[in-house]
């Protein structure tokens, strides 16, 4: 084979080579392209971050958790809602039934329990008339997850300027026990907390976690 062929030859192959490399190159582009496409599309439909203040899933939002708050999360924002009217039966009802009022022993007064809370004094007690059960049974704007809120979470539900409509006449309940026969409730207009009778009768202002 004559010099000329065999360079003829190693130029075509060089060329092959050069165009499947820019083939390759081409496709690897394309391909990253579409998974930055993707990645901004995800981001696009990102829950925009919610205030506080702000009407949100069935209610307004008057806390937002912080570091050290059981539930925090510092890649997902987590944090309180109340309606703006109260829950109750007639002119108020009790922590438990009369008659009822024994130790659940499980509840905490901090923020991010009132939930737990709830549930330990539901399941304790069982069918009846009282605020945590009220709460729990409680079906409004579209959500049916409400709750008695703790000690701290009804401290900072009256503490927030975006909630109204709180009796000024009338304590409320917590979901936090003191001991045998005594819960914590809080009246509106001192922003005082007390130790009550379980069997005494009382605001509810049900809330709800996000």
């Amino acid at each position: 084979m004559s010099v000329g062929i065999r360079q003829r030859k190693k130029s075509n192959n060089m060329k092959k080579n050069l165009k499947k490399v820019i083939q390759s190159a081409a496709l690897l582009f394309i391909v990253l392209m579409f998974s930055n496409a993707c990645k901004k599309d995800d981001s696009s439909s990102t829950s925009p971050t919610v205030k506080l203040g702000q009407s949100y899933q069935g209610g307004i939002v008057f806390y937002i958790l912080k570091a050290g708050d059981i539930g925090y999360n510092a890649s997902v924002q987590h944090g309180l809602i109340a309606p703006d009217k109260d829950q109750f039966n007639s002119n108020g009802i009790a922590w438990a039934p009369s008659g009822s009022d024994i130790l659940v022993g499980t509840t905490s007064t901090a923020i991010g329990t009132g939930n737990a809370n709830t549930n330990a004094i539901v399941a304790k007690l069982g069918s009846g008339t009282y605020a945590a059960k009220l709460c729990s049974d409680l079906i409004l704007n579209g959500y049916s997850d409400w709750y008695l809120p703790s000690k701290e979470e009804l401290n900072d539900m009256f503490d927030s300027p975006y909630l109204s409509n709180f009796s000024t006449s009338s304590h409320y309940w917590s979901s936090s026990e003191v001991n045998y026969s005594d819960a914590w409730d809080q009246t509106y207009v001192s922003g005082q907390q007390h130790n009550n009778s379980k069997t005494s009768i009382c605001n509810v202002r049900a809330i709800r976690s996000f």
